[in-house]
């Protein structure tokens, strides 16, 4: 266990920890939804999740090898909010690429990445009103978590 901690380090561990818990509730959430499409949404969520937790994590706690509380705290704000931006652009980009190249869609007719950009803003501020909000004290957590974790087994 100490030597497959130790090759993920801290970043390796929360980005792991963040995306799979990010996919399992994008599951648990659209589980019940109707429409075509939606059964991918956990595949966006979870790599938008993955992508902003390694970024930010790595290069602004673990490179700069300042793991103290406020940190964290921030970085994993950060991450929580920027995670459903990018999940929600993620989903535009894909849908939008399913209609130009295969004819498919299913949020209607996508907007193009340009204008996407400004529409997964929006979308991503409706969902952290409801339960996206979860998404920052769960990113905290777990960042602390893994802090924690890596500590223990130096």
């Amino acid at each position: 266990m100490n030597y497959f901690l130790s090759k993920l380090g801290f970043s390796g561990i929360y980005t792991l920890l963040f995306g799979m818990v990010s996919a399992i509730a994008a599951v648990i959430i659209v589980h019940d939804a109707s429409g075509d499409g939606w059964e991918f949404l956990w595949i966006y969520t979870g790599s938008a999740a993955m992508i902003t937790a390694f970024f930010f994590s790595k290069y602004f706690i673990e490179r700069k090898n300042k793991f103290n509380s406020w940190r964290l705290i921030v970085i994993g704000t950060i991450v929580g909010i920027l995670s459903h931006w990018l999940s929600w652009y993620e989903t535009i980009i894909v849908n939008y690429i399913k209609l130009k190249f295969f004819g498919m869609s299913f949020l209607g007719t996508p907007k193009n990445p340009i204008n996407g950009i400004y529409g997964a803003l929006k979308m991503s501020f409706i969902s952290l009103l409801f339960f996206g909000w979860t998404a920052i004290p769960i990113s905290v957590v777990l960042l602390m978590f893994s802090k924690r974790l890596i500590n223990s087994h130096k």
